[in-house]
């Protein structure tokens, strides 16, 4: 579905520059956007790859156990109903550290197995379990200490000052982190 929305967007700027007789700069402004975004995403690969071979070291040194052991209040209150021992909660704890550094994007290996984790303790398959449900909430409301991947964005971008959005982004993730979880604990109990 976004993939034809996105299309019919790009059809329909690129008919209205034509049409309005800005062919050339209609032209230019596409070669100068496709430019822009591979240079983003070339200055955005170098910080995700070295956040998930951190990740991976970590899980392959037993840090995701520990972590997960750093973790066990929050997790359990959150969590309600895994066993303490599953590795869904190690991959929770991973998920949950890699968006408050801000990685969204390598998070998303690690909410992955815990879905997966998480499913084999589901008695029905097809309807989502609680834990699934508030995996769903966090990973979504995703509390950001340090937002790495905006300040990669603004620094690739000549920001002056990439850091200046760290006490705004951290405000208002906690904001509504604390009003997500707060909405699931609601709903978990109708």
């Amino acid at each position: 579905m976004m993939s034809y929305l996105f299309s019919a967007m790009l059809i329909i700027g690129c008919a209205i520059g034509v049409l309005s007789g800005h062919a050339a700069e209609t032209t230019q402004a596409a070669m100068d956007g496709a430019t822009q975004a591979i240079e983003l995403s070339f200055a955005m690969c170098g910080i995700y790859a070295l956040w998930m071979g951190i990740f991976e070291v970590a899980q392959e040194a037993g840090l995701v156990k520990k972590l997960s052991k750093g973790f066990a209040k929050p997790l359990r209150f959150l969590f309600r109903g895994v066993p303490a021992d599953s590795p869904a909660l190690g991959y929770i704890a991973l998920n949950l550290s890699a968006n408050m550094l801000g990685l969204g994007n390598a998070a998303t290996p690690s909410g992955i197995a815990a879905m997966r984790a998480l499913q084999e303790h589901n008695r029905d398959p097809k309807v989502a379990t609680r834990a699934m449900c508030m995996l769903l909430i966090v990973n979504s409301a995703s509390l950001q200490i340090i937002p790495t991947g905006v300040i990669a964005v603004r620094n690739a971008a000549g920001s002056q000052d990439p850091g200046a959005v760290l006490l705004t982004t951290l405000l208002s993730t906690l904001c509504a982190m604390s009003v997500a979880i707060a909405l699931g604990k609601i709903m978990e109990r109708t």
